[in-house]
């Protein structure tokens, strides 16, 4: 067998689709001026992860995760609002299933997905919910990244109206106390 000469062998190994896909949106989002911080502890079944800043440098800034799942041909955008320990006891009843409700309306008619647990705490204890979107490698270019992007934003503050106007506002509770997130 012949010998490769060295300035032919590869000096770094090649990558595999999701490190490109995800390097090549980890570019966009910095010129952006929306990258956030690279994820520590990533959940199991994700390769590769960070943080995006949605509406920067404003008081209602929020933490949009991307994700790159591991045998998937997609990348996950989420976007979770935790519920404050002092919010959990009204949780309940009719108030809580008019929000399940017209979350479920709001995100299917945005061709979302949305998970929650706030019947009961998720296995990390948290009370919360989230909006995620998926897009597939074969769609992803700048342009669509950023729609994506932007449109689970929006519909993570749209969540936060919802979760105002059938939670806090019929309980009575005084929000001018809470700090936007």
């Amino acid at each position: 067998m012949a010998k490769i000469p060295k300035n032919l062998k590869p000096t770094t190994p090649p990558k595999n689709r999701i490190q490109e896909k995800f390097e090549k949106v980890k570019e966009w989002a910095l010129k952006e001026g929306i990258i956030g911080k690279q994820l520590s502890e990533l959940p199991p079944g994700i390769e590769y992860g960070f943080d995006l800043r949605f509406a920067p440098n404003t008081p209602a800034e929020r933490p949009i995760q991307c994700l790159f799942p591991k045998g998937r041909d997609c990348m996950v955008l989420q976007a979770q609002t935790n519920v404050g320990p002092d919010l959990v006891p009204h949780l309940k009843g009719e108030n809580l299933e008019s929000f399940l409700r017209n979350l479920a309306k709001y995100v299917t008619s945005q061709n979302l997905l949305h998970m929650e647990s706030l019947k009961k705490p998720a296995p990390n204890g948290v009370y919360c919910w989230g909006i995620l979107d998926e897009v597939y490698y074969e769609e992803l270019t700048r342009p669509k990244f950023l729609r994506h992007f932007r449109k689970t934003g929006n519909a993570s503050i749209h969540s936060g109206i919802l979760f105002f106007e059938d939670i806090l506002q019929p309980g009575g509770i005084d929000v001018s106390k809470f700090k936007p997130i």
